[in-house]
């Protein structure tokens, strides 16, 4: 009987975590599409890359490689490098405005909603990161 609830629990949990993605979603689109000038779109498309990080970043590169019909054997690792400098200029992209004219809806609504880190992970900590020294 305690399974059988803790279970119907769980996935009434995960139907609303779904639920609340999916909305959040549907607001993002609305706002890329309801901007008005370049700094709003950008504005809403940094709004997407950050609460969608992973799924922004494979529709980037899906974007990218709509245009190639051929792939060479060496194309694995250009891939790789080209995912790393993807993900680096993610942030300037967005700022520019550059890719904020050839967003659709149905490229936003492509994107997948990225898991919440757990509580046992370090949020904002990276092994690059370097504390601020007070003065």
């Amino acid at each position: 009987m305690a399974r059988t609830h803790k279970t119907a629990h769980i996935k009434a949990a995960m139907a609303e975590k779904e639920r609340l993605a999916k909305e959040s979603r549907r607001d993002d689109i609305a706002r890329v599409q309801d901007a008005r000038t370049r700094f709003e779109r950008a504005q809403a498309l940094k709004t997407v890359q950050r609460s969608h990080p992973r799924g922004y970043r494979r529709w980037k590169r899906e974007k990218s490689t709509e245009n190639t019909s051929e792939e060479r054997p060496g194309d694995a690792e250009a891939q790789e490098d080209e995912d790393e400098n993807v993900a680096e200029s993610a942030g300037v992209e967005a700022k520019n405005g550059s890719d904020s004219a050839d967003v659709s809806e149905e490229d936003v609504a492509q994107i997948p909603v990225a898991e919440e880190p757990s509580g046992r992970q370090r949020q904002g900590k990276g092994p690059f990161q370097i504390p601020r020294m007070r003065i």
